[in-house]
C-alpha cells in the first residue's frame, strides 16, 4: 500500500507521542497522579480530531486515494486506541473501587440501621406481649366477679318485671278501650277533611298543570339560547387553546436549542473539536451516557 504523504507530520508527531507513552508511569490511586493520567489521556485523543480533519481535506482532493486514506487513517485510529487503553483501563479500575468502596458502605449503613429498627421492635413487641398477659388475668377476675353480680341482680329484676307486668297489662287494657273509642271519632272527623281536600287538591292540580305547560314552553326557548352561547364560549376556548399550545411549542424548541448551544459552546472550550462536540451533544440528548442528562 502506498504512504499517504499528508500524514507524515501527523505519524512523526505521533511516533514521539507513542513512544513517552510507553515510557510514562502515573500513580493511579494518588490524587495528583491520576489527574496528571486524564491529562495525558486528554492529550493523546487530540490525535485523533488532527487525524480526523488531514482525513476529511485529504479525502476530499482526491476520491481514488480514499481507500488508502481511510486504510491509514484506520492504522492510526488503532494506534491512538492502543496508547489510550495502556492508561484508560487503570483509570477506570481505579473508578471501579471507589464505586464499589461508596456502594459497600451504603449497604453497611443500611443494614446496621434495619438491625437497630428490629431490636427497638422486639423490645417493644415483649413488653407488649408482658403486659398483655397480666391484663388478660386482670380481666379474667373481674369477670367472674361480674356474672355472679349479674346472676343476683337478674335474679331481683325477674320479680320486679313480673309485677310490672301483671300492672301494666291491667292499665293497658283501660288504655285500648278509650283508644277506641277516641279513634271512632277521629275517623269521622277525619273523613271530612279528607272529602274537603279533596275537592281542593283537584281545583290546584288544574291550575298547577296549566302554569307547568307555560313554563315548559319558556324553559325549551331558554334551552335552545344556552346551547347556542355554550357552543359559540367551546368555540373561543377551543381557538384559544390551540394558539397558547403553538406558542409554548415554539418557546420550547427555542429553549431548548439555546440549552443545547449553551452545551456545545462549554465543550467546544475544553474539546477544542467542534464535530466531537456535536457527537457528545447527540449522546447526551440520545441518553447514550449513564448517569448523565440535559437539564431543559
Amino acid at each position: 500500500m502506498n504512504e499517504i504523504v499528508v500524514f507524515d507530520e501527523i505519524k512523526a508527531e505521533m511516533a514521539i507521542a507513542k513512544k513517552e507513552n510507553s515510557t510514562l508511569i502515573f500513580d493511579y490511586e494518588d490524587k495528583q497522579g491520576n489527574a496528571e493520567a486524564r491529562s495525558h489521556v486528554f492529550k493523546l485523543r487530540k490525535f485523533k480530531g488532527k487525524v480526523a480533519a488531514l482525513h476529511k481535506t485529504t479525502k476530499a482532493e482526491a476520491l481514488a486515494a480514499c481507500r488508502a486514506i481511510d486504510a491509514q487513517k484506520n492504522t492510526l485510529f488503532e494506534d491512538i486506541v492502543e496508547m489510550v487503553a495502556v492508561h484508560q483501563a487503570p483509570l477506570d479500575a481505579v473508578e471501579k473501587r471507589k464505586q464499589e468502596k461508596i456502594e459497600a458502605v451504603a449497604k453497611a449503613f443500611v443494614k446496621e440501621k434495619e438491625r437497630i429498627e428490629q431490636e427497638r421492635l422486639d423490645a417493644i413487641e415483649a413488653r407488649e406481649a408482658e403486659m398483655a398477659c397480666k391484663e388478660a388475668e386482670m380481666h379474667e377476675r373481674e369477670e367472674i366477679a361480674q356474672r355472679a353480680e349479674e346472676e343476683r341482680l337478674a335474679s331481683i329484676k325477674a320479680k320486679e318485671d313480673k309485677i310490672k307486668a301483671d300492672r301494666e297489662k291491667l292499665e293497658a287494657e283501660k288504655r285500648a278501650e278509650a283508644e277506641a273509642k277516641r279513634r271512632e271519632q277521629v275517623a269521622k272527623e277525619q273523613a271530612e277533611i279528607d272529602r274537603q281536600a279533596a275537592l281542593e287538591k283537584a281545583e290546584q292540580e288544574k291550575q298547577e298543570a296549566i302554569e307547568a305547560e307555560r313554563e315548559k314552553a319558556g324553559k325549551e326557548a331558554k334551552a335552545k339560547e344556552d346551547i347556542r352561547l355554550a357552543q359559540e364560549a367551546a368555540e373561543r376556548r377551543r381557538k384559544q387553546q390551540t394558539d397558547e399550545e403553538e406558542k409554548r411549542r415554539i418557546e420550547n424548541q427555542k429553549h431548548r436549542k439555546k440549552v443545547e448551544d449553551n452545551i456545545h459552546f462549554q465543550l467546544n472550550q475544553v474539546i477544542a473539536d467542534e464535530s466531537l462536540a456535536d457527537e457528545v451533544v447527540e449522546a447526551i440528548k440520545a441518553g447514550r451516557i449513564e448517569n448523565l442528562a440535559i437539564s431543559y
